[in-house]
């Protein structure tokens, strides 16, 4: 990779690793305001977090290797920031009272439906085998909380 687009590659992971404490954040926030679900919601929180850590190191391993990669999926830094925003925005909601438990299950749904569209496995490609492994992990681990969530889902009261 170039120097150019390894610059802008590490502003977008920087971004990235963020959006996930951002997250974890919400989450953080969803189980002060619904301890019924405290668990659920710290759990992922908890994860959240690590997927911040895991982004750090994805970061790591390009700086020190930047030839080893190439461009797969563009991320635009302003998507990334309109995340954020969209995210501060829910989070205001949340804390003005204006905002259901059942609102908060279809929003983290739809992030975590979103990171999975992002796949952080497809922003760089490389045959870095450390890359690779904890790109896979951060997308599982989305999946899964995609999966925790739409039980959760499911589990409300029809009508």
């Amino acid at each position: 990779m170039n120097t150019q687009s390894v610059q802008k590659t590490l502003d977008v992971m920087a971004g990235l690793e963020q959006l996930e404490k951002a997250i974890a954040g919400l989450y953080e926030l969803a189980a002060k305001k619904w301890p019924v679900d405290a668990e659920l919601w710290r759990n992922m929180a908890g994860e959240e977090i690590k997927h911040a850590e895991y982004i750090k190191s994805l970061t790591d391993i390009l700086i020190k290797k930047p030839a080893a990669f190439e461009v797969g999926r563009v991320v635009n830094i302003d998507a990334v920031k309109s995340a954020l925003d969209w995210i501060n925005k829910n989070v205001a909601e949340i804390e003005e009272g204006t905002f259901s438990d059942k609102k908060m299950l279809f929003l983290a749904r739809d992030l975590e439906q979103s990171i999975l569209e992002s796949k952080y496995s497809d922003i760089l490609k490389t045959e870095n085998l450390e890359y690779n492994k904890i790109a896979k992990q951060i997308v599982r681990e989305t999946f899964a909380h995609k999966k925790m969530i739409d039980e959760a889902i499911s589990k409300l009261p029809k009508g």
